[in-house]
């Protein structure tokens, strides 16, 4: 007996809406949510480690940072980001001159600056900063001001060329994308 045409048609419109994903191993993981006594939250891969300075028992002390480690990938590089309070803005010194000011501090080590760039994140104004050293592995480095808190988010790949060809990079931005603070 043949199937009412209604009903094949049917089928067919129900499996042809249904979305199509592609499944790569960093979205395949899943994500969660970090949130430090600070006010502020990220999130990032289940499967990285997270920790802060040796002396430092709680990653979630609102007066220290918070390092999220990946996984070493096939090829042995490993993604580093990290989260850190700094000191606060002063309510008298203008964006502007705040950040020149952190443009002005550079990095402590001999590395070269790349590029830097002035936006916003999730309403917060932000400096984005990329370094190379001098073994040629890049460092981004991202300020946001959420009045009167400072932040400083730092991306690191274990390996030397452009920091968009590292494994962990998409992680990384999607962490960043994620970064809020309660006040």
């Amino acid at each position: 007996m043949k199937a009412p045409r209604a009903v094949v048609s049917g089928v067919v419109l129900f499996f042809a809406c249904q979305p199509i994903t592609a499944q790569t191993p960093q979205h395949a993981v899943a994500w969660r949510v970090f949130s430090n006594r600070a006010g502020w939250s990220i999130s990032h891969p289940r499967n990285w480690h997270i920790s802060s300075c040796e002396a430092c028992t709680d990653p979630r002390d609102a007066d220290v940072f918070a390092e999220f480690d990946s996984p070493r990938s096939e090829d042995s590089s490993r993604g580093s980001v990290s989260v850190s309070p700094l000191v606060n803005k002063p309510l008298n010194l203008s964006l502007d001159k705040w950040f020149s000011k952190v443009e002005g501090d550079g990095s402590p080590f001999p590395n070269s600056l790349v590029r830097e760039k002035r936006s916003t994140l999730n309403g917060m104004p932000t400096l984005n900063i990329l370094y190379r050293d001098p073994d040629g592995m890049e460092i981004e480095e991202t300020y946001i001001v959420s009045r009167p808190d400072a932040f400083k988010i730092s991306f690191f790949c274990n390996r030397p060329g452009a920091i968009e060809e590292c494994p962990t990079y998409p992680a990384y931005l999607r962490m960043l994308s994620s970064f809020e603070t309660k006040k």
